[in-house]
């Protein structure tokens, strides 16, 4: 909502222009005084109300108006004597305009108030009534409006029957809120939340909402939270800031739905707030669906295994998935005790790996580096290195050189004659490989293990490095499952050079990332050095043993070589890229992450999709192009007004490292979904996405 209705209400404060007449036509909001009986004994009490009728998607005010609003008036012109009572205020509506939260009504209210005159009043003479009402009428503009309004009630002996408006006020009278409970309930606050605690059964309820009666009391735009346990139901809401130390008493309306919401029940409510921390921390399972789960170490090694089950699908494991299955095809023929031990080789080159990799990542953050799960691929000499091994095996793979006697043992020169180093040098560039993944639950597990002790993580780490070896290990011990592979024949030969394209194609996306970290200049470096490295590793593979001037060859082999490492590591020092935004290519327009940028968007009720990506999360990129391409997506996202934010990690970041922590999380890919509500806790989206799930979450808005 913009800020015409508050300028609105500013406006109606001073202008000289006001609407005159009970009856306006055309006017969005109109008012009469009416009375449900013609004639009243003299001194007997009576009712009459303030009949609004409102034109559709218009609004008028609560005696609390919410967020913004003036509630209706009346000033009476009345003979001496005669009475007026306050208004009886129906239970208001909900009325959402974001970021703005307002009560009020719709569509037609009466407002009912008591009359009183005395009892000397002579019979058959009218009782006038006359009164000036302002009011505020709003929809997207706020329109302030004045009016005259009269009614004539005669006097006479016995009074008479009731009109025509019998009916309508008693069924106002039938929405006021009760002013009993039928069961008990309580109040208490703990931080920034208050509690209703209500002792009843629940059974057919399925939400409650309160409509504080003081303004300034709790933030009207705050999620309300129904949470029901066997014991009692909890309404939780949000108070406000400049009331939390000062909040003593809460007053009010409760409104209960049946499961249907069809039917309500409201009750007027005025209780003492308990501020004792003991009778609130049980009523606290989550002030904000955020932190209303909490995670057992059991649970999080649970996610891990599952995690690194599911990293095996991942698009950047790929290549070595399917070069670890050859090697399994070649062991296929012998011994069962020789195909487990490969199995077991992989498993311990598994956990090793990720030993390490969550050593030096705990030792790193606990001497203050800000990182997180792949943080060695924001390294640009990591990045060369694993980018320079890839290469050799492709071009081992397609024969310009043999990298050792056993293709399915990668880094087969490393390998004894068994090959059981080969396949734990599979194990270790597997997770190397896999870093740069994070898989569904995989996320949370990692996120959860940075924040535990040294142990508690470790443990978690292994259960991630289990799980992603476990295929692997089971395979070696149930080779039957291999008879649906074909027979060990010269076929294996030409899949071996065809898998040398995998890897390629993975090279060319590690280039990629390297040139968002090194620039251009980088990368020209980089792909000459990668041009003498083949010029070394096709010398080498023409050179037959036994060569009289073996020499030559080796000494060209060594200064390609030596050349080639000069000019990709003189890359790694160049001036970073900025990443270019993925507009041109997904037809979405993204500002780059900012944390001042962000609370200043969610502040004015602008919701925001927050993308944490880099550039060699290939999950991210999947996800980009399968989902922000989407012409249905793109189209909700300008529909809605939803602003794309970017948290670039290619580089690290130390502020978008702090923000992944505060939610949990060590990786990416990672998604947040900003409600229009600027109270309300961001959603967190799955890791991996569909057009869908983004579609099913925005309905949210």
């Amino acid at each position: 909502m913009s800020p015409i209705p508050l300028l609105a209400i500013l406006f109606a404060l001073w202008s000289p222009f006001v609407w005159a007449g009970s009856a306006l036509s055309g006017h969005p909001a109109t008012v009469e005084l009416v009375s449900d009986v013609e004639a009243v004994a003299a001194g007997q009490p009576f009712e009459v109300a303030l009949h609004f009728r409102i034109q559709p998607h218009w609004h008028i005010y609560w005696k609390n108006p919410g967020d913004s609003g003036i509630p209706p008036s009346v000033k009476w012109d009345l003979p001496p004597q005669v009475n007026v009572g306050d208004i009886h205020w129906p239970t208001p509506e909900r009325i959402e305009t974001p970021p703005l939260v307002s009560y009020g009504y719709s569509n037609e209210v009466y407002l009912l108030m008591p009359v009183t005159f005395p009892t000397t009043w002579k019979e058959g003479v009218a009782l006038p009534l006359k009164g000036h009402v302002d009011w505020l009428v709003c929809q997207e503009i706020c329109i302030p409006a004045r009016a005259d309004v009269a009614l004539n009630v005669l006097v006479k002996d016995g009074g008479s029957p009731f009109n025509s408006k019998q009916s309508a006020f008693q069924r106002t009278k039938a929405s006021w809120p009760k002013e009993s409970l039928p069961f008990s309930v309580r109040a208490s606050t703990s931080g920034s939340q208050l509690f209703f605690h209500i002792d009843h059964s629940f059974a057919t309820l399925s939400k409650a909402l309160f409509f504080p009666e003081r303004l300034g009391d709790l933030q009207n735009a705050g999620d309300q939270e129904w949470l029901v346990d066997k014991t009692e139901a909890r309404l939780s809401l949000a108070v406000d800031t400049q009331s939390q130390q000062k909040l003593s008493q809460i007053k009010g309306v409760l409104v209960f739905f049946s499961e249907n919401s069809k039917s309500e029940e409201a009750y007027e409510v005025d209780l003492p707030v308990d501020r004792n921390p003991s009778t609130t921390s049980a009523a606290n399972p989550g002030a904000t669906t955020m932190t209303a789960v909490h995670p057992t170490l059991w649970q999080m090694i649970a996610f891990a295994f599952l995690g690194g089950l599911i990293l095996n699908l991942m698009p950047c494991v790929f290549p070595i998935l399917s070069i670890k299955i050859l090697g399994f095809v070649e062991q296929a023929g012998k011994s069962k005790h020789h195909l487990r031990n490969h199995g077991w080789a992989f498993f311990a080159g598994v956990l090793a790996s990720f030993w390490v990799l969550a050593g030096a990542l705990l030792l790193l953050r606990a001497g203050g580096e800000k990182l997180g799960w792949g943080f060695q691929l924001q390294s640009p000499l990591f990045l060369f290195s694993l980018i320079t091994l890839l290469f050799f095996m492709a071009l081992s793979f397609l024969g310009v050189f043999e990298f050792g006697q056993s293709f399915g043992g990668v880094g087969g020169s490393l390998a004894s004659k068994s090959g059981y180093s080969g396949s734990f040098f599979s194990g270790v560039l597997a997770t190397i490989v896999a870093t740069p993944c994070t898989a569904p639950f995989m996320g949370s597990a990692v996120g959860f293990a940075l924040t535990e002790p040294p142990t508690s993580a470790l443990l978690i780490f292994t259960s991630l490095g289990a799980g992603m070896a476990f295929p692997y290990l089971a395979l070696s011990y149930f080779p039957q499952l291999l008879r649906f592979l074909p027979r060990p024949g010269r076929w294996m030969e030409t899949l071996k050079q065809f898998m040398g394209f995998p890897l390629l194609a993975t090279v060319i996306w590690l280039v990629w990332v390297f040139s968002f970290q090194v620039g251009m200049d980088g990368v020209l470096r980089l792909m000459m050095g990668l041009l003498l490295f083949s010029i070394a590793a096709w010398i080498y593979g023409r050179t037959k043993p036994g060569d009289k001037r073996i020499w030559f060859p080796r000494t060209a082999t060594g200064v390609a070589l030596v050349l080639g490492l000069y000019l990709g590591v003189a890359g790694t020092r160049q001036t970073p890229m900025e990443r270019v935004t993925t507009a041109q290519s997904d037809g979405m327009a993204w500002e780059p992450y900012s944390p001042t940028r962000l609370k200043e968007l969610h502040a004015k009720g602008t919701p925001v999709f927050l993308d944490f990506t880099a550039a060699w999360c290939v999950s991210c990129q999947v996800n980009e192009k399968v989902v922000f391409s989407s012409s249905e997506v793109r189209r909700r996202f300008q529909e809605l007004g939803i602003v794309g934010m970017k948290a670039d990690w290619t580089n690290g970041d130390e502020q978008i490292t702090e923000m992944l922590a505060s939610f949990g999380r060590s990786g990416v890919p990672f998604y947040l979904l900003y409600d229009k509500n600027p109270n309300a806790q961001p959603k967190p989206l799955p890791e991996v996405l569909s057009p869908g799930i983004v579609l099913d979450a925005l309905k949210s808005l």
